[in-house]
C-alpha cells in the first residue's frame, strides 16, 4: 500500500502522537518510516540567519542547535523502536514546511504525517501551522494527527462518487484490511436549491436514492480488493457538518476524505470539505490525493 511514511516531528506532545500514528500505519503497511525534524530558522527570517548567528555567537548557535536535536531525540527515538530498525531519522533546517515538502519528494514518501495543534479555521489562517501548510501545498496524501488514539481502531470514508472520493475509499478500505478494523462510508446528500425552490420529499428522496446506489457501485472495487465488507450510511445536510458530527457520534478514531483541489488561497477564499473537515475533527484526518 505504502512503501514510506514521513513524519515531522519536534519533540512535542503534538508532535509524539504524530509520530506514534505513523509508527501504527508503518506497522499495519510494513512501510519505512522516515522521521523528520526541521530546526525552524524562518524566526529570525532565514535571510537574517547569518546575522542572528553572528549576534548570538557562532559557538551559542550550534550549542542551541545541538540541544534541540538531543530534546527531539529524546522524545522521539523511543517511540520509533517497535520499527525494529525499518526507519531513519533526520534533522535540517529551514522552513519547516518547504523542507519538508522537499524531503517528501526525496524520500518518495507515500504519506505525510504531522501533529495538530488545534487548529481551527482562524487560527490556521492568522498563525500557520506545519499541518495546516501541508494539508494545503502537499500534491501526496497527508494525515493530520489529533489526539493519542491509535488511528486504525475505527475508520469513516466520505464517499459521494467521485474521483476524489473513491480514491479515499480506496485507501481508508486498504487501511482496514491491514489493521483488521471496520470502515462505514458515510454518504451526505445536500441537494442544491435557491431558499425559494427548497426540493420536495419526493425530489429529495429520489435523489437520495439514487446517490446511494451510485455510492454502493463504487464501493464494490474497493470492497473486493481489500477483501472487506464496508457499510454504507446516508445522512442529509451540509457535507462537511455531517461528516464531522458523524465521525463525533460514531467514536471514529480516522476520517478518510477526499482532496477536491485544495491550494494555499484558493481553500482560504472559498473553503472545501476536505479544509473543514481537518479543521474540525474531533478524530485524525487523512487527505487522500
Amino acid at each position: 500500500m505504502w512503501s514510506t511514511i514521513l513524519v515531522a516531528t519536534d519533540g512535542s506532545e503534538h508532535a509524539c502522537s504524530a509520530v506514534r500514528a505513523a509508527v501504527s500505519l508503518a506497522e499495519a503497511t510494513h512501510a519505512k518510516l522516515i522521521a523528520l525534524h526541521v530546526f525552524d530558522t524562518t524566526y529570525p527570517a532565514a535571510t537574517e540567519l547569518g546575522a542572528w548567528e553572528w549576534a548570538v555567537g557562532q559557538g551559542a548557535f550550534a550549542r542551541m542547535v545541538d540541544a534541540e536535536k538531543e530534546r527531539v531525540e529524546t522524545a522521539t527515538l523511543p517511540l520509533l523502536q517497535p520499527l525494529q530498525g525499518n526507519w531513519e531519522m533526520h534533522h535540517e533546517m529551514g522552513h519547516p514546511v518547504q523542507v519538508t515538502l522537499g524531503a517528501a519528494v526525496h524520500y518518495n514518501a507515500d504519506l505525510l504525517v504531522a501533529g495538530s495543534r488545534g487548529m481551527n479555521a482562524w487560527q490556521a489562517i492568522l498563525v500557520g501551522s506545519v499541518a495546516d501548510g501541508l494539508m494545503h501545498q502537499s500534491n501526496r496524501p497527508v494525515l493530520i494527527v489529533r489526539g493519542s488514539d491509535a488511528p486504525l481502531q475505527k475508520i469513516l470514508a466520505a464517499a459521494d462518487g467521485s474521483a476524489g472520493a473513491q480514491r479515499a475509499v480506496e485507501i481508508a478500505a486498504g487501511l482496514a484490511a491491514a489493521a483488521g478494523s471496520g470502515l462505514t462510508a458515510l454518504n451526505v446528500v445536500q441537494l442544491p436549491h435557491t431558499p425559494r425552490t427548497p426540493p420536495d420529499d419526493h425530489t429529495l428522496y429520489n435523489y437520495a436514492e439514487k446517490m446511494k446506489h451510485s455510492v454502493e457501485q463504487s464501493l464494490k472495487t474497493a470492497a473486493e480488493a481489500s477483501q472487506i465488507a464496508i457499510s454504507v450510511v446516508q445522512r442529509q445536510g451540509n457535507t462537511a457538518h455531517e461528516i464531522v458530527q458523524y465521525a463525533r457520534d460514531s467514536n471514529a478514531s480516522l476520517i478518510v476524505v477526499g482532496n477536491r483541489g485544495l491550494g494555499p488561497f484558493r481553500s482560504l477564499l472559498v473553503g472545501s470539505v476536505s479544509d473543514s473537515v481537518a479543521h474540525h475533527a474531533h478524530c485524525s484526518v487523512l487527505i487522500a490525493r
